[in-house]
């Protein structure tokens, strides 16, 4: 009787693992296709954070840095 159940714990782990494999794959093209995909689609269309589309029209505005020693060791 234990040789049976041995035998039969170790073919659900097989048919676990495949069916486990099966599962992931799917749940990741899944992820993939409805939420990552329209989100990068979305941000390649509307984004431009490094304003490479269109030059801007003059420099950009900036704060003036400070020129002692104390002022450079606080950069953020």
């Amino acid at each position: 009787m234990r040789e049976i159940i041995r035998v039969a714990w170790a073919r659900w782990h097989v048919i676990g693992e495949a069916f486990g494999d099966f599962q992931a794959r799917l749940f990741a093209t899944l992820f993939y296709f409805t939420l990552f995909a329209p989100f990068a689609l979305g941000m390649r269309l509307f984004s431009d954070p490094l304003h490479l589309r269109k030059p801007p029209q003059s420099w950009l505005k900036r704060e003036p840095v400070g020129h002692t020693l104390e002022e450079a060791r606080r950069q953020f």
